[in-house]
This record gives C-alpha cells, sequence and structure tokens, in this order.
C-alpha cells in the first residue's frame, strides 16, 4: 500500500500553507503566484523532483442570501484524480454547490472556516474525511459554535475525526492510497 505524507499549517486569518512532499500551496490568494481557475476546472502543478498534484477549482458562496453569486471560493487537490487527496471549502458558507462538489470528489482532508450548520453539512456530505477547522484563538476551548443557535455542537452533532487548526501549528496526516 503506497502511503504519502500531507501536512497543514495555520498562517491565520484564513491561510493554510499546504505542504505534500516539495509542492506547497497557499489558500489564500495573494501570498504566492497563483493563477485563476473557472470553477471545476482543473490543472496540473508539477515540482523539479516530479512530484505532481491536481488542483481543481471549487465553487462556494459568501452568504446565503438569494441570488448570492457562485464564485470560485475554494480548491481541491488530487494525487491520482481530481478531489482524491484534500478539499479546501474557502469562506464559505454550506450551500447547493458545495453539496456538487461532494458528488464529484472524495478527499481525505478538509479544511474549512465553517462553523455550526455548516461544519455539520460538511461532515455528513464527506463522511470519510478528516475535517480541520481553523480556530484563531488558542485560549478558548474552540468548541465550534452553531451561531445562530448560540449554542455549541453537541457531541453527537460533533464531526468524527476533527482537528483543529491553530495558528502557526501544523498537524500531518499519513494517507494511504
Amino acid at each position: 500500500m503506497f502511503r504519502t505524507n500531507l501536512s497543514l499549517t495555520y498562517l491565520g486569518s484564513c491561510a493554510v500553507l499546504l505542504e505534500y512532499g516539495d509542492l506547497r500551496v497557499v489558500t489564500e490568494p495573494g501570498l504566492a503566484v497563483s493563477r485563476g481557475l473557472a470553477p471545476f476546472e482543473t490543472c496540473l502543478m508539477s515540482s523539479v523532483t516530479g512530484a505532481s498534484l491536481l488542483i481543481t477549482a471549487t465553487p462556494g458562496r459568501r452568504t446565503r442570501a438569494p441570488r448570492s453569486p457562485v464564485d470560485t471560493l475554494g480548491f481541491a487537490l488530487g494525487r491520482d484524480r481530481p478531489g482524491d487527496l484534500f478539499y479546501a471549502t474557502g469562506r464559505s458558507v454550506w450551500c447547493d454547490e458545495m453539496a456538487t462538489v461532494a458528488d464529484c470528489f472524495s478527499p481525505k482532508v478538509i479544511f474549512t472556516t465553517m462553523e455550526g450548520e455548516g461544519l455539520i453539512n460538511v461532515s455528513r456530505a464527506f463522511p470519510d474525511a478528516v475535517i480541520t477547522v481553523a480556530v484563531d484563538d488558542q485560549s478558548d476551548e474552540a468548541r465550534p459554535r452553531l451561531k445562530d443557535m448560540g449554542r455549541p455542537i453537541t457531541r453527537d452533532e460533533r464531526p468524527p475525526g476533527l482537528r483543529l487548526l491553530y495558528p502557526g501549528k501544523k498537524l500531518c496526516f499519513n494517507i494511504a492510497a
């Protein structure tokens, strides 16, 4: 069985550094050289040592408002096929377009900034993935909240395998292919 190492380092302000071999991807525009992609468009990223990743742009919405525009906010990474390794939701709320992403991809690891209902929906849509959530306040118990309901997520609602990602901290994953 082939295994791969993937690591995430939270840079703060929703930016994450993803490392896969000698390839590095930053989730925040402007922090690295970038190329815009249309939703579900895929490109190949290769290193000088031959490591490669498939990068696919994913749609999302910044708000639940009716008729809000669909933005390309996130991305999926694949090793053997698009989206089989990692998915970053971007700064989005849960929406129908994300359900489409769930129908297309089966990532092993997901990074999101969503809390509450959005986090619960992500965990239901991707039941086999490890979900990492950005947490800016290390002094907080960092229990993701159902903000609109004013209560913490219950133990039964908490996604299995949920990992909290703090600024400057790195999470490492050894993923079987």
